[in-house]
């Protein structure tokens, strides 16, 4: 399994009196519920304050909400395009994986078939909330996932760490969503892969003016926002539309020697 180090000093954090500090004691993080909090800043700022304060209350609620409300909004089933985005992780038997952005353990499951038991899942997201929900629905699951809260543009680990990382949901709306892209191809060791995506309105869908289109748009700007460029350290081998065009998801591999 990674390390978690510190986000300043990269150093390794070590469990002391019931929290995680670098040995030279310059640098200390708090655990909740088991849970290692590894932000930073410690007090997120700007769309990522925005966003772990609305996912922290709408936790308990995300995933019904989508079940239900979302085929209502969208006219998609939901369940259905889930399984299409899960159907892209690779098979990774016994790879160390990382996802960012869990939520609700949504797709949890997934990656843990494609892992198998002997493999590792680490699950980061910077909604202790929604952090909580994943603890409780991943209780049974092998592998069992370590679950860490951070932020995606400061990944508390070291460079090269895993074997794969899975994002669906979240980096158009994140800060700094072009450091997070970085920090995803840092992590993750050369010739790895990296998958991730977001919602976004395809062509079709930014044409329309319909009831559906305005509430999206009003519940959720991501919709209507450019996705970020994929980074130079990340190959874009596909590209491809999901949710029925209300998304988009890439397949990259990380350029070998890149942060050698």
């Amino acid at each position: 399994m990674p390390k978690l180090v510190c986000h300043e000093s990269l150093f390794p954090l070590v469990p002391r009196n019931g929290r995680l500090d670098t040995e030279d004691g310059q640098h200390s993080y708090p655990l909740i519920n088991g849970i290692p909090v590894c932000l930073y800043p410690a007090q997120p700022v700007g769309d990522d304050a925005r966003w772990q304060s609305y996912y922290d209350w709408f936790s308990p609620f995300y995933d019904a909400s989508e079940r239900v409300l979302g085929r209502v909004l969208t006219g998609v089933d939901i369940v259905v395009a889930r399984s299409e985005v899960a159907a892209a992780i690779p098979a990774c038997l016994n790879q160390a994986v990382l996802e960012v952005s869990p939520g609700p353990a949504i797709y949890q499951s997934a990656i843990a078939q494609r892992v198998g038991s002997a493999g590792h899942i680490t699950a980061l997201d910077i909604s202790l909330g929604m952090l909580r929900q994943c603890q409780h629905r991943t209780q049974q699951q092998i592998p069992h996932p370590r679950l860490v809260c951070g932020n995606a543009a400061h990944l508390p680990f070291p460079t090269h760490s895993f074997d794969g990382l899975f994002h669906f949901g979240g980096v158009n709306l994140f800060s700094d969503p072009s450091r997070a892209l970085s920090e995803f191809s840092r992590v993750v060791k050369p010739g790895g892969w990296v998958i991730y995506g977001d919602e976004q309105f395809s062509t079709h869908w930014r044409s329309r003016n319909d009831w559906r289109a305005k509430i999206l748009r009003r519940l959720n700007p991501g919709y209507d926002r450019t996705p970020p460029d994929t980074p130079s350290s990340l190959e874009c081998l596909s590209e491809r539309e999901v949710f029925a065009g209300l998304g988009y998801l890439r397949i990259c591999r990380v350029r070998k020697a890149v942060h050698d």
